[in-house]
């Protein structure tokens, strides 16, 4: 019941009608593979031009969902089954000019950037930001880990979004007790 609810949240935050959305769920859950990896999977099939900024608490784990995120849409299952969704009916790719672990791009002017929490994020947009467990668990009992991962999101993260009214963020993290 849980994953299908994710689900159904994440559903209504990509047609408008939530904004912002909190997950927390115990470790192991599939929250991170499923916000992460197939959420902007499945808008990019109906609309690949999506800007996503992602952070997660360390680099590995940032890295590790992007590159997932990149392989599912680069599989032969994700091209026979989703890229014809939408109004550009497959005619998009992942940019062979823009292709890092950590940053490609598709040819329709999308991107997913991925962030360790409090990396340097100036210069950068994102039409959807999402933020997977930006408290460390081990240190999310340290009150000024707490503040520094709450003052790198409101005065650097949060102010990426690329319209103030419209844009989503959705946010997960483990629940600690």
């Amino acid at each position: 019941w849980s994953l299908q609810a994710m689900c159904d949240h994440l559903q209504a935050v990509t047609e408008g009608r939530i904004r912002r959305l909190a997950i927390t769920l115990p470790p192991n859950t599939l929250k991170s593979f499923i916000v992460s990896v197939c959420w902007p999977a499945w808008q990019w099939a109906s609309d690949p031009s999506i800007r996503f900024l992602v952070a997660a608490n360390d680099g590995p784990l940032a890295t590790r969902d992007a590159l997932a995120m990149r392989s599912l849409v680069e599989s032969e299952w994700f091209t026979e089954h989703y890229r014809s969704l939408g109004s550009f009916a497959g005619d998009w790719r992942l940019a062979a000019d823009q292709d890092e672990k950590t940053w490609f791009a598709t040819t329709r002017g999308g991107h997913r950037i991925s962030y360790s929490v409090s990396a340097r994020v100036t210069g950068k947009k994102g039409d959807v930001l999402i933020v997977d467990d930006a408290n460390d668990a081990r240190q999310v009992h340290s009150a000024a880990e707490r503040e520094a991962v709450i003052r790198w999101h409101d005065d650097a993260f949060s102010g990426r979004i690329a319209d103030e009214k419209a844009s989503p963020e959705v946010l997960t993290g483990q629940r600690t007790r």
